[in-house]
């Protein structure tokens, strides 16, 4: 199978409040635009895309009616620190503070207007005792 593109679309009540959100914070911009579907892509980045839906539209199933829930978003930034303090400062709803993993991840998480969980991750070095035990 050769896959020509991949990129989660999210079922939402306000698609115009979702992707306002990812474009104000995340620097996306839309590729399409209607009152139901919006399609976004990366300033500078066209693999990275993402979509919003309706989720009473008629093509949504039934079972994904009730919204985005049980997701996660990562988003792999080079500096967790900075837009940490930037996202306090505007007031977005922060749900875990920034924080290092033993893993060798510095990261934040943080709710969208439409309740979807975002995982904003910067990349760090593991711990010697987490490297010892879990890398191969």
């Amino acid at each position: 199978m050769k896959l020509n593109g991949f990129y989660p679309v999210l079922c939402v009540e306000d698609v115009e409040r979702a992707a306002h959100f990812y474009v104000a914070h995340f620097g996306f911009k839309p590729v399409f635009e209607s009152d139901w579907y919006i399609h976004l892509r990366m300033e500078g980045r066209d693999e990275i895309e993402l979509a919003f839906v309706k989720a009473t539209h008629e093509s949504v199933p039934e079972s994904c009616r009730r919204g985005a829930q049980g997701i996660i978003l990562s988003f792999e930034v080079e500096d967790a620190n900075s837009l940490y303090a930037s996202f306090m400062k505007k007031g977005l709803n922060i749900l875990q503070d920034l924080r290092d993993e033993p893993w060798g991840q510095r990261h934040f998480i943080l709710s969208d207007p439409c309740g979807v969980t975002i995982d904003v991750v910067q990349v760090i070095e593991a711990t010697q005792d987490f490297q010892t035990q879990h890398l191969i």
